[in-house]
């Protein structure tokens, strides 16, 4: 055998390590990769859930707002019925007075408009 094939079989056994490690390092490398981006993918898949989660209460809200909006309207109505109909009122002169002022809030609530009076 050459003097050179024994340091030539060394720098080949050293290379050959070398290659293992440098395998070992890539799979566990790359196993972190793969978790991360599955990570990114379940987060994603959350971030899309709640937002689409906001977007149902975002409408259920404006829905319930409107119907509170409505419930206002026919209390402020009730009251203004309540006020007419209330037996303290002084007279009836009073009352055909204020009635034109009753008309018009009626209208402004909605609840009444001019061709139903006339």
């Amino acid at each position: 055998k050459n003097p050179g094939d024994a340091e030539l079989r060394n720098f080949i056994n050293k290379r050959k390590q070398t290659i293992l490690e440098h395998k070992e390092v890539y799979v566990i490398v790359k196993s972190q990769h793969d978790k991360s981006i599955a990570g990114r993918y379940k987060i994603d898949h959350e971030i899309a859930f709640v937002t689409k989660r906001l977007g149902q209460l975002d409408a259920e809200r404006a829905d319930v707002l409107r119907e509170k909006e409505g419930f206002d309207k026919a209390a402020q109505c009730l009251e203004t019925m309540d006020r007419i109909m209330t037996v303290g009122w002084p007279n009836e002169v009073d009352m055909l007075k204020a009635w034109p002022n009753v008309v018009d809030m009626l209208e402004n609530y909605g609840v009444l408009s001019k061709k139903d009076i006339s």
